[in-house]
């Protein structure tokens, strides 16, 4: 996105979806370091230049902890040190995906459970009105250009098509014609 502003492009045009913003943030997240948040927060002043490494910074920590008479309360090594931490969820690699689908396939063949599969795309209907309102709107776009009189004059009769079939739509039937 920066760089389309930096290229000329108004902020107003811009246009980021979560799923890009998503990536931005996890890429930002994986460049910066602890030493960079350390700093930072040392940087601000706010909280006081603390080794948490320091032994004795833990005993104390421990020490109020206990204080607190909390029932099951977590040791501070363990909070401060959590190995675990930096694997939020193992993305497995595209080999293992493939795997991993093509067993389940195989699993869900073997018991009997595929079902016909339907392959084809469902179309859209589109009705008379709202194709009417998309020609109006072409219309409109046109009307704004140079020199699109044969272009009217071709939607003029793709109009009067789209009309003519909105009309055969609108006719009452017979109940003769359901039997027929």
């Amino acid at each position: 996105m920066l760089e389309q502003i930096e290229n000329g492009m108004l902020i107003e045009e811009t246009k980021m979806n979560v799923l890009q913003a998503i990536q931005f943030i996890t890429k930002s997240w994986d460049e910066i370091t602890a030493e960079s948040i350390r700093n930072c927060w040392h940087h601000t002043k706010i909280f006081p230049n603390i080794d948490i490494t320091d032994g004795t910074m833990i005993d104390d920590l421990s020490e109020l902890i206990n204080k607190l008479d909390v029932s099951d309360p977590m040791q501070v090594d363990e909070f401060l040190f959590m190995p675990e931490e930096n694997i939020v969820y193992d993305i497995p690699d595209d080999d293992q995906l493939i795997r991993e689908i093509a067993e389940m396939f195989k699993k869900d063949i073997n018991e009997g459970n595929v079902k016909e599969m339907d392959d084809s795309t469902e179309i859209t209907i589109i009705s008379a009105s709202s194709a009417l309102k998309s020609l109006e709107n072409v219309r409109l776009f046109l009307l704004q250009q140079d020199n699109t009189g044969e272009h009217i004059r071709l939607l003029n009769n793709l109009e009067r098509f789209v009309s003519g079939k909105k009309s055969s739509q609108m006719k009452q039937t017979t109940i003769n014609q359901y039997f027929n």
